[in-house]
């Protein structure tokens, strides 16, 4: 995405996304300057999240290679 105050691309998660699985992430904040409002992400928590996902994914990597190794020595 682009920021809106001057354009610079920038990347990011959907607060309310995130919201909805960890509320504890999200905060609601007044804006800057006119906007009112808005929810901020933080994104510390969240990456441990990401740390504990990618552990869970390299165990089923490691156990899907391991079915395959035997699926290959049993043709």
């Amino acid at each position: 995405f682009d920021l809106k105050k001057d354009g610079t691309a920038s990347a990011g998660v959907i607060a309310q996304d995130v919201e909805k699985v960890m509320p504890v992430l999200v905060k609601e904040t007044e804006g800057f300057g006119d906007s009112g409002k808005h929810k901020i992400v933080d994104y510390n928590g969240l990456s441990s999240l990401f740390i504990e996902a990618i552990k869970e994914l390299k165990e089923q990597n490691e156990l899907m290679k391991a079915e395959i190794e035997e699926l290959k020595a049993n043709k």
